[in-house]
């Protein structure tokens, strides 16, 4: 019974170092991206994303093929808008990224208008924070849950001389879940490594994304953040939009650049 009483102890006493909360570690507290406490802490991240797509779209049972680069985006881009929105207060976060893209070509007299936005709208808890290398190592690997959603917009206009403009729009919303594991370095780095599932047949049948990057913090202020993204989308069943029957299966990857201002 003592030596049951024992583990039960050494059990409680490790599950109560994974999830002590910041204050007891040295560097990383002066850390801007690590929230502590009750402070309320707001990160605004513009940020370039240097874009590929890859995939197909069928709509009217017509398939076509995407292989879009960023300068084939650059080239055709009227405007883009990309920024990621950070809210944290202990261990719960909320963010909010959108992208938002307005694309044009003349093709044989017809002018072809796009427009295309993209945003990820999620909530997070940090369940544990491990320290590395001692609490005054200022080392600290957090592992937090993350659900959410990721909202779809996609609208085509064609024009010309010849006929009526034509436009069509649809949108949706996929939910998400994933995790996110962020490895503070000290009071200036932050590496991240994180990924989500989502769609589940409510209306995509499949989404999911991977991200990889790094930050570094110049002062408690200003830094900036790197990131690799990968975001697919699967959607085998047709959706009306308007009277467009539309399919997709798309992969949306490349590298950001990203400027922080932390507050």
């Amino acid at each position: 019974m003592k030596r049951i009483k024992l583990i039960i102890a050494l059990v409680l006493c490790g599950f109560s170092l994974l999830t002590v909360s910041s204050p007891s570690f040295a560097a990383i507290s002066n850390n801007p991206l690590y929230a502590s406490g009750n402070t309320w802490h707001f990160n605004i991240i513009p940020y370039l994303w240097a874009t590929w797509m890859k995939g197909d779209i069928t709509v009217n049972n017509r398939k076509s093929d995407v292989d879009i680069t960023p300068k084939d985006i650059k080239d055709a881009a009227d405007s883009a808008f990309a920024a990621r929105f950070e809210v944290r207060r202990g261990r719960f976060g909320f963010v909010f990224d959108p992208l938002y893209m307005e694309l044009s070509s003349t093709e044989k007299n017809i002018k072809i208008e796009s427009t295309f936005a993209l945003a990820d709208i999620s909530a997070s808890y940090r369940f544990f924070s491990i320290p590395i290398g001692g609490f005054n190592g200022g080392n600290v690997l957090a592992i937090l849950g993350v659900v959410g959603g990721r909202y779809w917009y996609l609208k085509t206009k064609l024009s010309s001389s010849l006929f009526p403009s034509v436009e069509r729009s649809t949108s949706w919303t996929d939910p998400v879940v994933g995790i996110s594991l962020r490895y503070y370095n000290g009071d200036k780095w932050l590496y991240v490594l994180s990924g989500d599932v989502g769609g589940f047949g409510v209306e995509s049948d499949a989404t999911w994304q991977l991200r990889l990057g790094s930050t570094y913090m110049f002062n408690q202020y200003f830094g900036l953040r790197w990131r690799l993204r990968l975001i697919a989308l699967n959607r085998k069943k047709s959706h009306l939009a308007g009277q467009i029957k539309f399919k997709t299966n798309i992969r949306i990857y490349g590298p950001s650049l990203g400027f922080i201002v932390a507050f």
